[in-house]
């Protein structure tokens, strides 16, 4: 008899455990899966509701990156799925709203570096020479531009087309500091081997000559996550483009 009543327990329990996997199906929701390990923690389904519950937390997560749609939030979404269903989507968004708008991290020194002094050695880093000042703009009407229709690319999606993605990883008041601020990184990062280095010369409103230090041979998404590894030790980086250099 007590053979039979446990039986008949063990049936029931069963029954209950599929009738709430049911429910917690037809629900779909965090709350309703949470309520089934509640109620079975060693139930039939215990195991595929967790796998649910992991998919549906991380699916929350990436919609709150989405929504943000800023680089903390993308990478914040990194940090916690590295390898998430969503991580690829991430990693092109990071490097989307960069090239869109670089962030601003140069702080030019207070001295400008003498331009007659030597070229860094041959082989280490490699100086790109000064663009041409931009022409003075036109006194002319500007024409309105005209509404981009569905489905063409987003201005940051037409800025990867027309530019070398690169990523930039400092801006130096001498060639030197530039060359040992490489050397550093390089060796400490193997995500920068087999790229070359390059030196951007840039001079500030005020007559300020510095040298933002950048590394081309970068995919959007390889540039992201290159940036990723970098600043997660602590290393400035971000995405950027080469005016006029060839599409990736």
């Amino acid at each position: 008899m007590r053979l039979l009543i446990c039986l008949a327990l063990v049936l029931l329990a069963g029954c209950s455990s599929d009738r709430d996997y049911d429910a917690a199906v037809r629900t779909n929701s965090i709350a309703a899966f949470d309520d089934y390990l509640r109620l079975h923690p060693d139930g039939t389904h215990a195991a595929e509701v967790r796998g649910r519950l992991v998919a549906l937390v991380e699916d929350r997560e990436w919609q709150r990156a989405r929504s943000a749609n800023s680089s903390d939030a993308y990478q914040q979404y990194l940090r916690s799925y590295a390898t998430g269903a969503h991580a690829h989507d991430a990693l092109v968004a990071i490097a989307d709203l960069n090239i869109a708008t670089p962030p601003n991290t140069e702080v030019p020194p207070a001295a400008a570096p003498d331009p007659a002094g030597p070229p860094p050695a041959k082989g280490t880093i490699v100086r790109e020479p000064p663009r041409p000042s931009a022409p003075a703009p036109s006194r002319a009407p500007v024409p309105t531009a005209p509404v981009r229709a569905a489905g063409t690319p987003t201005p940051a999606a037409a800025l990867a087309a027309a530019g070398e993605v690169r990523i930039q990883l400092g801006a130096f008041g001498a060639e030197l500091a530039a060359a040992d601020a490489w050397q550093r990184l390089r060796s400490r990062h193997a995500e920068l081997t087999g790229h070359e280095p390059v030196l951007v010369p840039t001079q500030t409103a005020d007559g300020r000559h510095f040298q933002r230090l950048q590394v081309g041979g970068f995919t959007r998404e390889s540039a992201a996550a290159t940036c990723a590894a970098l600043v997660a030790a602590h290393d400035a980086c971000f995405v950027t483009l080469a005016t006029g250099g060839s599409p990736p």
